[in-house]
């Protein structure tokens, strides 16, 4: 009966260690399936993410051309004729601008000031700011001041419909002779 007894608790012991076994066995190759599939996705997430990185150093690539590589809008100043004031009067356009030349030491430079040469071919109109009669009245006596005399102020440049000209800026000054 002893060898029975103990043939009995052997197999118990047996069939009890073999479907725990058994058990482990399925964990396992559930664990090993999960992990292919997550192996999977992180591949796809990484395939993907290479090619977004792909594309947008093409993008930058490009956007960096475009920016800071040559344009074809480098034409000389010659042919282009937008660089010089004479737009649309063809008489100036025809007349060599003389530029000035200031020698240094070691190389020639131009002479800068050429804004006044520019505007010299341009139509002047002069724009008076003068006080009405009602402002020309003397503060401490009441008579009304003369003119006594204007300055120039500034010249601008103004644009009108494909129009330039320039507009001289006189100032008046004004005296109470009583």
């Amino acid at each position: 009966m002893e060898n029975k007894a103990t043939d009995l608790v052997l197999n118990n012991i047996k069939t009890d260690d073999v479907t725990l076994l058994i058990q482990l066995f399925e964990k396992q190759n559930k664990i090993i399936e999960d992990s292919k599939e997550q192996l999977i996705k992180k591949d796809q997430t990484i395939e993907a993410l290479t090619n977004q990185i792909t594309l947008l150093n093409e993008k930058l690539d490009y956007f960096t051309r475009k920016f800071f590589g040559s344009s074809k809008e480098t034409l000389s100043e010659e042919v282009s004729g937008q660089l010089s004031l004479d737009l649309f009067e063809e008489s100036s356009s025809s007349l060599p601008v003389e530029e000035e030349e200031t020698e240094v030491k070691a190389h020639t430079r131009k002479k800068k000031g050429t804004k006044a040469k520019k505007l010299a071919d341009l139509p002047q109109k002069e724009v008076h700011h003068e006080l009405s009669e009602d402002e020309r009245q003397c503060p401490k006596c009441g008579h009304l001041m003369i003119d006594m005399g204007s300055r120039k102020i500034r010249d601008e440049i103004a644009f009108h419909q494909a129009k330039l000209e320039s507009l001289q800026h006189i100032q008046h000054s004004y005296c109470c002779k009583d």
